[in-house]
């Protein structure tokens, strides 16, 4: 049995984050909600299954895919204590910003247009479940060099549909 997990599969390092995670996102999220209510719909753009859809102006929808080649499972540790480890990787970052799609990889290393957007205060990141705030802060931040994304510019989709009473059963 790996060190960093017990016999349930949870990874033990960094356990103790959760509390201070949880009382930061609180004491931001009232902002955060207010700044998505006044965000105006932009010129529509195409996505990559060209549909056209409406984004707001400085949103950056962002996905990662990531593996963890120790044995800790995301589902089973939760997204931090996964991003935490150090066995987890990312394989590419897929982002969506100025009416295009842009692939990050680890090779890419610090580079432009990610850092930019990531330096500009006014630019707001999309993420599912926390994931990509967990990967942003332990591997992107740690690893690579890039800036700290602060809790106030993220905007959580799963929170957002617990708030408005989404069946959590979807997710």
């Amino acid at each position: 049995m790996s060190n960093l997990t017990n016999g349930q599969g949870f990874c033990d390092s960094h356990a103790d984050l959760t509390p201070k995670l949880l009382k930061s996102f609180r004491e931001e999220e009232a902002e955060v909600r207010a700044r998505f209510k006044q965000a105006a719909i932009s010129e529509p753009c195409k996505t990559s299954s060209l549909e056209t859809v409406g984004y707001p102006p400085g949103v950056i929808f962002c996905d990662f895919e990531t593996r963890n080649t120790a044995g800790c499972k995301l589902k089973f540790a939760g997204a931090w204590r996964y991003a935490a480890d150090p066995a987890t990787e990312i394989v590419t970052l897929t982002f969506h910003a100025g009416g295009e799609y842009h692939l990050w990889f680890p090779a890419t290393e610090l580079c432009d247009p990610l850092a930019s957007l990531v330096a500009n205060p006014s630019t707001t990141f999309i993420s599912h479940a926390g994931f990509e705030q967990a990967i942003w802060q332990w591997i992107m931040v740690e690893r690579y060099g890039f800036a700290p994304i602060p809790i106030a510019r993220w905007h959580d989709t799963q929170a957002a549909c617990a708030y408005h009473g989404a069946i959590a059963e979807f997710w």
